[in-house]
């Protein structure tokens, strides 16, 4: 076998190897979303199964203010599930395997704009609070970025504290996106909120990418004060 042979059977190797290695961390991304998903559901179906019984009830003798207020329990879990189908749905109009990641060249400007768009419910009140540093040039998959960045945004809109700064530009090796904010005081139902399921799904498309995403927590000396950074990178 001459020299140009076995090159070529390494680099084949490599790639390979490579591929089996992103192949196995996208497998153990998709068993996370399941079991993320699964825990995320069973709160609000909890909810709308025992509140709808009650009003099925014929020998609960329930008044007014009462049937109101399970049909509002009912109306606000059914939200929450739509919400959780939503996420899912992101990433299946995305197509989410290797063979199908679309890189192209683009401005974080065009990834904020798209993102915001995905949210656009919320995107009037991230505008308000979101601090962005000054365009830079990007690489990558851009609507896996955008359903990423949407739900980063989400989740500190939900979660944190304003104003949400966020950086993006690249490196020699790589590019990335990094969104910090303030810490508050966790809601009860933080996690019926899809708070886990969101994380996930921004874990899911940075290993799509060969990638890495992470939250990074500083905290302060006074209780409740800090920040919070979720950050995503991936290689050029």
């Amino acid at each position: 076998m001459c020299i140009r042979d076995r090159s070529y059977a390494r680099l084949e190797l490599s790639d390979k190897a490579q591929q089996d290695r992103v192949t196995a961390q996208l497998e153990q991304q998709k068993a996370m979303l399941l079991r993320s998903l699964s825990h995320d559901l069973r709160t609000p179906l909890a909810t709308i199964m025992g509140a709808s019984s009650m009003l099925a009830d014929p020998e609960l003798q329930l008044s007014t203010e009462q049937r109101q207020q399970q049909a509002q329990n009912i109306y606000q879990q059914s939200q929450i599930l739509n919400q959780h189908f939503e996420k899912v749905l992101e990433l299946s109009k995305a197509q989410l395997t290797t063979h199908q990641i679309q890189h192209s060249d683009f401005s974080s400007d065009d990834l904020v704009a798209g993102a915001l768009a995905r949210r656009g419910d919320q995107a009037a009140e991230l505008s308000t609070y979101l601090q962005c540093s000054a365009s830079a040039p990007l690489k990558g998959d851009l609507e896996l970025l955008e359903i990423a960045l949407a739900n980063m945004l989400e989740n500190a809109l939900r979660h944190g504290a304003a104003p949400f700064e966020l950086s993006m530009g690249q490196t020699e090796s790589h590019c990335f996106v990094r969104l910090s904010n303030g810490i508050k005081s966790a809601a009860p139902a933080a996690r019926d909120k899809g708070h886990g399921l969101g994380l996930n799904i921004c874990q899911a498309v940075a290993a799509l990418h060969q990638g890495k995403f992470e939250l990074l927590t500083q905290s302060e000396p006074e209780p409740k004060l800090g920040t919070v950074t979720a950050a995503l990178e991936w290689p050029l």
